[in-house]
């Protein structure tokens, strides 16, 4: 679970893993996979059971864009994290961290 925390924080993603560990690869392949598992993908966000008629309306509405775009899948969204620079920032000492970083998913979610 350390590992991903590092991972998900979007100062540092894989760096960390990458400057300390020689099994970086092996353990960044498992955050990857674990995240691709329970991470739910915009598809699956937008169809979601618990209510049935916005269910009929979000299938109807991707069934009618599926020709004119493409979904994005978990694995998408994982990758293209993992591939874009971490975020640049100035480390201030009376800034709560974890509230910097909860921030930040709640604007990129």
């Amino acid at each position: 679970m350390y590992w991903i925390a590092c991972c998900l924080d979007p100062r540092i993603k894989a760096k960390w893993l990458i400057k300390n560990h020689s099994d970086h690869e092996a353990i960044l392949n498992r955050v990857k996979s674990f995240l691709k598992e329970a991470y739910l993908s915009e598809e699956e966000l937008l169809v979601r059971p618990r209510d049935l008629v916005q269910k009929t309306k979000m299938s109807l509405e991707l069934e009618f864009l599926q020709e004119y775009g493409s979904t994005i899948t978990a694995d998408d969204d994982i990758e293209r994290y993992f591939n874009t620079p971490s975020v640049n920032f100035v480390l201030n000492e009376k800034e709560n961290q974890t509230e910097w970083i909860l921030n930040w998913w709640k604007v990129h979610k």
